[in-house]
């Protein structure tokens, strides 16, 4: 049972220390709050957390926003 603790709680450690090795990767560039979002899912869900990918309506989904809206809103 502590073994299990123990290995859980490397496991949290790893993705937390992944997820801060790349937001201090990624800080020389200029993302929107849309594209952070999308990221930090991204991040937060591992490496299996999409299950096929992240798909165009995913993305409408978490950022949400409609189809109508420009691309050049979406990059911005």
């Amino acid at each position: 049972m502590i073994e299990n603790a123990i290995d859980r709680s490397l496991e949290h450690v790893k993705k937390v220390l992944d997820k801060t090795l790349f937001w201090d990767r990624a800080r020389t560039y200029t993302l929107n709050q849309r594209q952070i979002k999308v990221l930090n899912k991204l991040l937060d869900a591992g490496e299996d957390g999409f299950e096929g990918g992240l798909s165009a309506k995913k993305y409408l989904s978490i950022t949400k926003i409609s189809l109508s809206t420009p691309i050049s809103a979406m990059i911005e």
